[in-house]
């Protein structure tokens, strides 16, 4: 596993996501591929609507898994994302770029290692060719509009291909590939003859000639073999399969030789070309293919949410010790997308958007209301949102002012899971031990429902301990609870420890319809006020049909007890 961990991490010569080796070999000392919190804030549904290949995800979930603290780093990564969002140019451009990188990826050393002849040094023209293509085409997207690129990444992306195209070797060799591809260009339409063995009935086609350098992903030899082959029976499609790591099969040997007659100087100066740049690497310049589908497919996703009514925002570095957050507009990622796998396009009516506070008057909240009224969905839009920002994305929101934190630490519920000699409380108090033995004032701490499955009572003075403890670290934090109690003491507690973090009180809007705090229709509207106190569970359970009246009405239709 630490082997994939470091190849999958390796810093690319220039890269798109560090402005220099120190912050990525700090950030590399404790980077893991688990944390609590990407399963609590549901990062894995994020990531797969990004849909990134197995390796780029692990690559993009280290990113979100250990948020970046440096200020620098996220600032340079805010600012290419804003170029990529800015100019749909630089986006499409770096699309085609990725699919070259990959491309040139596949053509690397190990899997031709042990072949030899025309077939490698084909591959090795054309992933050649691809190279020159790719650090010209970068360089001429980037130096066309530079005038509108703003940020410092793509500004050094530019000078180093500049600096690449430049050197004499590089020109040589992009002068050679055009004489090559001149000489293939002369080559007459190649005809293939081929038996077709029911009544020896004699086949012959024309396979028009495709540019070796401009086709990267099937080579012209793979191209001729797929068209003859429409012309066998399945039973022989074999015969004529390309070997790439084995050997030539006799139908490609044929062609090869065809060809050879024909007009020998194309292989020949294959082979030349082979011998003169095959110890040359060119793969360096792919190292920032992962990085630039970070940014490609994130640019791609918040265009298409704010397609559906709902915003991104490029969030502000807040630089107050302090550590000062406001957001406006702010919403459920996770719940956007659920919406949308459902069919509802039209974002704004579906996700209800809410704004967050972290000031001098609170920096933890105590977030009661109704069941069912978006408690666990704002905080989770919270988390969600600290992870973005701290991965260099976007946020979303309308607005954001947010300061950096150096840890992120959930408790969420989950299943109820019998250990030996503890249950679910046993592991609860476990893991808001973890929290706060590893929680500093600069951490972030979401709690949601911690202790639920205790008595009342036990919930409601554990909770109580556990806010004591978080004030003093001097964190910021949210405790989501059902214990109305807990927010009643919010003026008590701040008393108590009048040093440390100040508590307030968020409560789950909703409109109560009967005026008796029984039925209510929830707003999901998170605001700073006092708690009401009333619960509306009884609405929940009215809808279910579980109240005592709708109980013994059922039991009387279905005869169990007498009208």
């Amino acid at each position: 596993m630490e082997d994939l961990h470091l190849k999958v991490l390796e810093k690319p010569t220039i890269s798109l996501l560090w402005p220099n080796d120190e912050y990525y070999k700090s950030w590399m000392k404790n980077a893991v591929y688990t944390r609590r919190f990407v399963e609590d804030l549901s990062i894995d549904a994020i990531l797969d609507e990004i849909r990134f290949d197995r390796t780029e995800r692990e690559k993009i979930k280290l990113l979100f898994a250990n948020p970046c603290t440096d200020e620098e780093v996220l600032q340079y990564r805010l600012d290419i994302m804003q170029d990529f969002l800015d100019n749909d140019w630089i986006l499409n451009n770096f699309k085609e770029f990725a699919k070259t990188m990959d491309f040139v990826l596949s053509c690397s050393k190990e899997r031709f290692a042990n072949i030899k002849g025309i077939h490698v040094q084909t591959y090795f023209f054309e992933k050649a060719s691809a190279y020159t293509a790719l650090i010209s085409g970068i360089k001429s997207c980037l130096k066309e509009k530079s005038a509108n690129i703003k940020s410092e990444g793509l500004k050094r992306l530019l000078k180093y291909v500049e600096r690449i195209s430049e050197e004499d070797e590089f020109r040589t060799m992009a002068e050679e590939i055009k004489r090559v591809t001149e000489e293939y260009e002369k080559i007459p339409d190649v005809y293939l003859e081929l038996d077709y063995y029911q009544g020896l009935k004699e086949i012959t086609f024309n396979i028009e000639k495709v540019k070796m350098h401009k086709s990267f992903k099937e080579p012209l030899i793979s191209q001729l073999l797929s068209s003859g082959a429409a012309f066998l029976d399945n039973n022989e499609k074999s015969y004529i399969n390309i070997y790439y790591e084995a050997r030539f099969s006799r139908l490609e040997e044929i062609i090869f030789e065809r060809l050879q007659m024909k007009n020998p100087e194309v292989l020949e100066s294959l082979q030349t070309f082979y011998n003169r740049y095959s110890e040359q690497d060119f793969e360096d310049i792919c190292g920032i293919k992962t990085e630039a589908e970070f940014y490609i497919k994130l640019t791609e996703l918040i265009k298409r949410i704010e397609r559906l009514g709902l915003k991104f925002c490029k969030p502000l570095i807040e630089k107050d010790t302090e550590m000062n957050t406001k957001i406006d507009g702010l919403y459920d990622l996770t719940l956007a997308l659920q919406r949308i796998k459902d069919g509802k396009y039209e974002l704004a009516k579906e996700v209800v958007c809410n704004d967050l506070r972290f000031d001098e008057e609170g920096q933890i909240f105590v977030l009661t209301g109704p069941n069912k009224g978006g408690k666990t969905t704002y905080i989770r839009s919270v988390g969600i949102a600290q992870v973005l920002f701290q991965a260099g994305c976007f946020v979303p929101a309308s607005r954001a002012q947010m300061s950096i934190v150096d840890a992120i630490h959930t408790h969420f519920p989950e299943e109820e899971a019998l250990g030996i000699d503890k249950g679910r409380l046993g592991k609860e108090a476990e893991r808001i031990s973890v929290i706060i033995n590893n929680s500093t004032s600069k951490s972030l701490v979401l709690l949601n429902e911690t202790f639920s499955s205790t008595r009342e009572v036990d919930g409601y003075y554990l909770g109580r301990d556990v806010l004591k403890i978080l004030m003093k670290l001097r964190c910021k934090g949210i405790y989501v609870t059902h214990f109305g109690e807990l927010a009643d003491d919010i003026d008590a507690l701040n008393e108590v420890v009048p040093d440390g973090s100040k508590l307030a009180c968020l409560v789950a809007g909703i409109e109560d319809t009967d005026n008796k705090g029984i039925m209510g229709n929830r707003t999901y509207k998170i605001k700073r006020m006092k708690s009401s106190g009333l619960g509306y569970s009884r609405d929940i359970v009215l809808k279910h049909g579980l109240s005592l009246e709708q109980i013994i009405e059922l039991l009387k239709i279905r005869g169990y007890i007498p009208n």
